[in-house]
């Protein structure tokens, strides 16, 4: 059971909770809008609402985001990189922690529910993460994959402020 479209893995507990898939279904990507938060569905509680749902998937998408820091230096310490490789690997970790800064920024907006502030953070996260894509053109690197799962769960939340 789960996936979608997108071949996410949806857990059952997370396909079976109705509020939680109305709202992840008024995302660009439901699916994995439901995976990423599935892993909080604990602290997410029985009847979620749209801001508790933008709250967890941007914990997801920073969480995610260290994990790509971690990849791209794995990857960038890695036999056979080259200078050139490597190179554009130490941008895509710097545009990570430029998105890490801009959704600590997103977490301080939602406590306050500035929509403004939420809106235009996400927006640089998604920047962030599309200059990460513009370094990468013409390498093959396990990045890739992952930036494209990041840059989808910043575009949710970006839908789910909207409904906020």
């Amino acid at each position: 059971m789960g996936g979608g479209a997108s071949g996410e893995s949806v857990p059952a507990a997370v396909q079976s909770n109705p509020e939680l898939n109305k709202i992840c279904h008024q995302t660009d990507y439901p699916d994995i809008c439901l995976s990423a938060i599935a892993p909080y569905m604990d602290d997410l509680g029985k009847r979620p609402d749209a801001a508790s749902v933008l709250e967890f998937s941007v914990k997801a998408v920073s969480e995610q985001t260290q994990s790509a820091i971690t990849t791209a230096e794995k990857v960038a310490s890695g036999s056979g990189v080259s200078a050139e490789e490597t190179s554009a690997i130490n941008d895509c970790k710097d545009s990570y922690t430029d998105a890490l800064e801009n959704l600590k920024g997103v977490t301080d907006a939602i406590s306050s529910s500035d929509v403004a502030t939420m809106n235009g953070k996400l927006n640089s996260v998604i920047t962030d993460f599309t200059d990460c894509d513009d370094f990468l053109k013409g390498f093959t690197l396990p990045l890739q994959a992952l930036n494209a799962r990041l840059t989808k769960i910043a575009t949710n939340c970006l839908a789910l402020v909207t409904l906020i």
